[in-house]
């Protein structure tokens, strides 16, 4: 320390010591609240951790719930008559589609 007292040479008392445990003593509380910050900051950024995990956990249940992870599938019982195809945004189910009449090509001819 920067302090220069000389003993006690009338006292016969070790005045330095003393003084070194005051300033001690003095201390104590200081550290101790600089120990219950790093426990606070440490609960803190913990408390961070499972709210970011909790928003990517409510993120993916919500895509869950929109469909937007499982595949959509269109089938047809006869690909000769009727396809499909399914994105994201379908909404499942079964549906029937009724063909009255295939369509035939038609081919017009012209002489000039």
């Amino acid at each position: 320390m920067g302090l220069s007292i000389s003993t006690g040479v009338f006292t016969g008392l070790d005045t330095q010591s003393i003084i070194e445990k005051l300033l001690e003593v003095e201390r104590q509380p200081l550290a101790a609240m600089q120990a219950r910050r790093s426990t606070y900051e440490a609960k803190i950024s913990a408390w961070g951790s499972i709210k970011s995990t909790l928003s990517s956990l409510r993120d993916a249940l919500a895509d869950l719930k929109e469909g937007a992870l499982i595949a959509k599938k269109a089938e047809s019982s006869d690909t000769s008559v009727f396809t499909a195809t399914a994105d994201g945004t379908a909404v499942a189910g079964s549906y029937n589609v009724k063909v009255d009449r295939l369509a035939t090509t038609q081919v017009l001819y012209s002489q000039t």
